[in-house]
């Protein structure tokens, strides 16, 4: 059950408990008291548990169907099936970042200590966050890795979890722009980019190419812990469980256009992830994966838009502004 705002007194919150309780078998519903919304309640197994929190009945609707494969369209009630998969079957996540390094010598973990980068350093690594430099699906590294004396061994084994695939775990939607990244080369993952090993090289294009479109935003968010707002975060042990694009289900043709669908895309700037609504970079990626990758029909784009449109008015998503959204008061520029 999703209550828009907290009861305003004990009479009030033992009202919408006993509306509550009044609640039949309907997998979901909106009840209201008067003429005024008291809640939504969604009836699912608790593997769905994405839908709490959820302003949107709406949304979590769609959401629940697109986690099962399908682009729902509730104008016409038409649905796109799409290929999705859990990264967990495509690949494996690199380790930790205490297995990796730490910055500074005092209390030194990991064979590597995390210094700053150089042009082309030994050992690259792509370390932390820095927002305003990562607004595109193609980021440098930001550090280098220098081995600890004594220490060479294991950083050449560490070395071996180097990726040019990473993923985001610490999303923050209201500042960032990027559920997932690509190196130009093979680069060690981070405390905020921990790196992700595919079992086919061709597979990491249609990967991040999914993650940053709307669906891939969504799917993060779904799958992402939202207990502070204008955040999706994850961790190491449930980033394999992120659903993506199943690229296995993509013949070597549509693997090719998703290949120049990067190249042309990789170095364009996308706004902050809760202003995907008027992104004009992500809109291209979404229309190009639909149509040109996936073959789906305009309809497919249409209820992107209206997915994207919902979900950038989320509370747990614009950070507070999506009462603004809703009324059609533009959000910040970037």
């Amino acid at each position: 059950v999703n209550l828009p705002t907290r009861p305003a007194s004990v009479i009030e919150a033992v009202e919408i408990a006993n509306q509550i309780l009044l609640v039949g078998d309907h997998q979901s519903g909106e009840v209201m008291l008067g003429t005024e919304h008291a809640f939504d309640y969604f009836r699912t197994p608790l593997e769905n548990a994405g839908v709490a929190a959820v302003a949107s009945l709406e949304l979590a609707t769609s959401m629940v169907r697109l986690i099962a494969g399908y682009v729902y369209s509730p104008r016409s009630g038409n649905s796109f099936k799409i290929p999705i998969a859990a990264l967990k079957d495509l690949g494996d996540c690199g380790p930790v970042d205490r297995l990796v390094g730490s910055k500074g010598t005092k209390n030194p973990r990991g064979p590597f200590l995390i210094a700053d980068p150089q042009p082309s350093p030994d050992f690259p690594v792509l370390w932390s966050h820095n927002a305003e430099i990562e607004r595109q699906m193609s980021v440098h590294h930001d550090s280098r890795g220098v081995i600890r004396p004594g220490e060479t061994d294991a950083a050449l084994t560490i070395w071996k979890s180097a990726t040019r695939l990473h993923f985001n775990l610490d999303f923050r939607l209201t500042s960032q722009s990027l559920s997932a990244c690509m190196t130009p080369q093979l680069t060690l993952g981070g405390r905020a980019w921990p790196s992700f090993s595919v079992f086919r090289e061709e597979w990491e294009k249609p990967i991040v190419l999914w993650a940053n479109s709307t669906l891939g935003l969504l799917f993060h968010w779904w799958t992402g812990s939202r207990q502070q707002s204008g955040r999706a975060n994850l961790t190491v042990s449930t980033l394999p469980d992120l659903l993506v694009l199943d690229p296995r289900e993509l013949s070597s043709e549509q693997i090719e256009r998703c290949g120049s669908l990067y190249d042309d895309l990789a170095e364009r700037q996308m706004l902050r992830a809760k202003n995907a609504f008027r992104d004009e970079t992500r809109h291209e990626l979404d229309k190009r994966l639909l149509l040109e990758v996936l073959d789906l029909p305009e309809e497919a784009i249409d209820a992107v838009s209206h997915l994207c449109n919902q979900w950038c008015a989320e509370p747990s998503v614009s950070g507070g502004q999506g009462r603004l959204l809703s009324r059609g008061i533009k959000a910040d520029a970037s």
